[in-house]
């Protein structure tokens, strides 16, 4: 995967070896593009707040789904896994009731925020995840 300032490229070889989970992570960085792409364009509060509602639903689906992927497949860190998707879904939840609490989009701060927590998904998705490809492997 590749970023410039505003656009998250999917690169296959940053597969995980599952279909899903792949599809998954393809489906997050498209929420991530778009999101970039409406606070650059000033979108309505309303606007941001639906893809964040949406982003938070299906990262706690996404992440539900990966964990059990992990038992199934014996994956020997599965809590430690899940403790650091709690953390991510959690980080997700403050950037959603950041934008809740404010009268006015800050397109700035909300740039950052984002910024930030496209960082942490791509470090996730690039580090961690690709242990469980070695494991399906």
């Amino acid at each position: 995967m590749s970023a410039d300032d505003s656009q998250l490229i999917w690169k296959d070889e940053f597969s995980v070896g599952h279909l899903g989970l792949d599809g998954e992570h393809r489906f997050f960085i498209e929420l991530l593009n778009l999101l970039s792409l409406i606070l650059a364009a000033r979108a309505s509060r309303q606007e941001i707040l639906e893809l964040l509602f949406l982003l938070e639903s299906e990262t706690d689906v996404h992440f539900q789904h990966e964990e059990e992927v992990l038992k199934l497949t014996g994956y020997p860190s599965v809590r430690e896994h899940a403790e650091t998707h709690r953390k991510l879904l959690e980080e997700i939840v403050k950037a959603r009731l950041a934008v809740e609490n404010r009268g006015e989009i800050d397109v700035s701060a909300e740039t950052a925020r984002l910024s930030a927590l496209r960082q942490m998904l791509f470090e996730h998705i690039l580090s961690e995840d690709m242990a469980l490809r070695q494991h399906l492997g």
